[in-house]
This record gives C-alpha cells, sequence and structure tokens, in this order.
C-alpha cells in the first residue's frame, strides 16, 4: 500500500483508531518498497521470459532456491531480541547479535560452497556449481549493517526501511533486465544480488550507524540464543514451505515443468508474498506497543486482524481476478497455459495474512515456541498434500497449497486468540 492509498483510506481507518492508523503508515512506506520493486520486476520478468527458456528458469530457480533455503538459517531470531530489548539491555544485545550474525554469515557461506557441487549433481546440471558458489559471498556481505537495520525497525523508521527495500530491488531487478538483454545468460540473475547486497548495507549503515560498545563481552547470549532458536525453526520452516515445491516439482516433471511453475509462482504468489513481507515486517514493533500497555493487549491484537482483514486479502483477490488478463498480454501468449495455476496460487495467499498476524502476536508475547509448532504442522501438512496433489499435476500442486491454507488459518486464529492470548494476561 502507498502513501496515496493509505492518505486515501484514512477516512476507513479513522473507525479502528489510532494504532491502526501508525500500523497502514507503516504498511504504507513498505508498500513503497514493493511498488517499486514490483514494478522494476515486471520489467525482469518480461525481459526473462523473452530471453530464458523454460530450462533456464528452472536453472535459475534451482540456484536461486538452494540459496534462499541456506541463508535462512541465519535468521535466528537476533532481530527480534533487538525489537524487543528493554532500553538498559539494548548495548548488550545488539553486541551479542553483531557477534552471532559474524559467526552464522561464515558457517552458512562454508556449508553453502560445500554443498554446490552435491547440489549440482543431483539437479544433473554443472552450471550451477559456480552459479551457488557465487551466491555464497552474499551471506558474508549482510553482517555488516544487520544490527543497523534491526534498530531502524525497533525505532518505527519503516520509511527508511520501505525506502531504502525499494531502492535496491529497483537496483537488482532493472540490472538483471538490463544483462540478460544484453546476453549474460544465467548469470544476469546472480550478478545484481551483490549490486544490490552492498548497496543496502551501505544506506542502512548511514541511516542508523552502530559500533559495538566497549566492555561488553557475551553476556546474555544463552538467553538470546534460548529464545532465537525457536525463532529460526519458524523461519526455515517458512522457507521450506515457500521453496518445498520447486524441488519437488523438479524432482516429479523435470526443469521444464519447473521452469513453468517458477514463473506462474512470480507471476502470481509471489506478487502477494510482497504484500505479506510488507506486513511481516511492520506487525512486531505495532504489536509490541500493545504489549507495553499491558491488559489492552487483546483488544490491540484484534483491531490488528480486523485491520488486516479488511485491506489485504481484497488486494490480493483483486489480483488473482486480473492474472488471466495480465499473464498473457505482459508475458506473451507462451505463458497462458500457466494462468490457472497464478489464479490458485494468488487465492492461496488470501488466509495467509491472518496466520501472519497470529504468528508475530505469539513473538510479542515471548511465545516462539507454540509459534514453532504450529508451523512445523502446517509445514508437514502442506508437503503431504503437495506430493499427493502432483499426481494431478501443476495445477493439482496449486490446489493442495490453497486447500491446506484454507483450512489451517482458520484454526490457527481461532486458537491464538481462544487460547495464548487469554493464558497471558
Amino acid at each position: 500500500m502507498s502513501p496515496a492509498m493509505s492518505a486515501a483510506a484514512l477516512p476507513i481507518l479513522r473507525l479502528f483508531g489510532g494504532p491502526t492508523l501508525r500500523l497502514f503508515r507503516s504498511m504504507g512506506w513498505i508498500g513503497v518498497s514493493e511498488i517499486m520493486g514490483r514494478a522494476s520486476r515486471l520489467v525482469t520478468a518480461v525481459a526473462l521470459a523473452r530471453v530464458f527458456s523454460p530450462e533456464d528458469f528452472g536453472i535459475a530457480a534451482s540456484a536461486l532456491t538452494a540459496h534462499e533455503l541456506i541463508r535462512v538459517f541465519g535468521s535466528m531470531g537476533l532481530g527480534v531480541m533487538i525489537i524487543q530489548a528493554r532500553p538498559d539491555e539494548l548495548d548488550g544485545v545488539c553486541t551479542v547479535a553483531n557477534r552471532l550474525n559474524w559467526l552464522a554469515a561464515i558457517a552458512l557461506f562454508m556449508v553453502q560452497c560445500l554443498l554446490a557441487y552435491p547440489i549440482a549433481a543431483i539437479a544433473g546440471e554443472p552450471r550451477l556449481v559456480w552459479m551457488i558458489v557465487a551466491l555464497a559471498f552474499v551471506h558474508l556481505i549482510f553482517p555488516w549493517s544487520m544490527v543497523s537495520v534491526f534498530l531502524v525497525q525497533r525505532e518505527n523508521r519503516m520509511k527508511v526501511t520501505g525506502l531504502i527495500g525499494g531502492l535496491t530491488l529497483l537496483m537488482e531487478n532493472l540490472l538483471t533486465a538490463v544483462l540478460a538483454l544484453c546476453g549474460f545468460g544465467l548469470w544476469s540473475v546472480i550478478c545484481p544480488r551483490f549490486a544490490s547486497t552492498l548497496a543496502w548495507v551501505l544506506l542502512h549503515r548511514r541511516a542508523r550507524p552502530w559500533r559495538p560498545v566497549p566492555g561488553h563481552g557475551w553476556e546474555g547470549w544463552r538467553r538470546v540464543l534460548a529464545y532465537g532458536w525457536r525463532v529460526l525453526g519458524t523461519e526455515v520452516l517458512k522457507t521450506s514451505r515457500v521453496t518445498l515445491d520447486k524441488p519437488l516439482i523438479g524432482a516429479l516433471f523435470g526443469m521444464d515443468v519447473l521452469g513453468l511453475y517458477y514463473f506462474a509462482f512470480s507471476a502470481g504468489l509471489g506478487i502477494s508474498q510482497s504484500l505479506l513481507a510488507a506486513l511481516s515486517t511492520v506487525l512486531l514493533p505495532h504489536l509490541r506497543e500493545g504489549r507495553d500497555n499491558g491488559g489492552q493487549f487483546h483488544t490491540h491484537a484484534k483491531a490488528t486482524l480486523r485491520s488486516v482483514g479488511l485491506i489485504v486479502p481484497p488486494l490480493i483477490l483483486t489480483q488473482a481476478l486480473l492474472c488471466p488478463l495480465y499473464v498473457p498480454i505482459i508475458f506473451g501468449d507462451a505463458w497462458t497455459p500457466v494462468v490457472p495455476v497464478v489464479l490458485v496460487l494468488c487465492l492461496s495467499a488470501m488466509p495467509r495474512p491472518f496466520a501472519d498476524v497470529c504468528s508475530q502476536i505469539l513473538r510479542a508475547l515471548g511465545h516462539p515456541g507454540a509459534d514453532l509448532i504450529w508451523n512445523a504442522g502446517l509445514t508437514a501438512a502442506l508437503a503431504i498434500a503437495m506430493v499427493l496433489g502432483a499426481g494431478w499435476g501443476l495445477i493439482g500442486v496449486a490446489w493442495a497449497v490453497l486447500s491446506v491454507h484454507l483450512l489451517a488459518a482458520p484454526l490457527f486464529v481461532a486458537w491464538t486468540f481462544g487460547q495464548a492470548i487469554p493464558r497471558c494476561r
């Protein structure tokens, strides 16, 4: 949601109160990032659709998926700890988080390099080796600014987060399109990731300078890790849900079909997930304010859920209804056969905002373990459903994803508001 859209919606949002207005102003700035990213990604998608074959899409999807699956293990909940920390413990938490970030980055770099050849051998595609190794170096760039990133979010400066995210996405997507049209092939997907990551780091360091405070050791690292491993487990499961369909389809149907599915995912669910990413970024700082109000948290959380339901699912539904029009016009008639898959994947995003609100509620209340258990069950259900749905091809997998989310999200909402929140009063 852009700032202009947020302003137009103010008369409606006033019905929900001041905290809701702050939430949607924050989402508006993150929406700037998503609009810039999506607009530029549209240019990239058009360029790639005309230059890449379905097999090329499959190879690119394999390299990026492997990188994202490994990268998620760096999400140890350290950002959540910085956002949640009391003022008197913030310096110590930031120092420990910075050191743990560096250790994690070095470990992820080594693991990704070691796994590059086995992944390429399993996929039967030698070109994947150097693509995966090159992407491993990205892990060593992020720690330079991670504390600054989370301090900006803690301070609820979503304007800064949105603008930096939008500018770096714009850079990466346009550079990808230019390199693809200039004949760089698969490397046109890999090289821009370095440029955008470096820019992202430098801009965040400038927006919120931070240096370790002398005298702080490793105090509190056990508490940080005790909280963080549960958040890490949840993030691993969430990333697995987003990506496990791709290796499954690649193994069952081959690179050509994987390329078709990856295109459908990017053109459909990928757009909806941008809205969900914007929502997740702003929810925890917003809910933390409600948590600090003591007994008002239940009311605050319910208003947040209601407001999210008012805005996000209708936007996703609009995109789903329009996809039969925009896919052939924008991407070409060659991609028309995947329109039904795009549509169903779009619809599967509609229940997800409600589950995302509940996940952030549990984190705000200091119960990431419950969130972890929920995500483990949801991931297992999705894996089973996709294997069963694969018997009907790509559309079967898409319907399996939709069915599980339609059944699971209402159960999670009912449990969170009926059991989890009342116990914390």
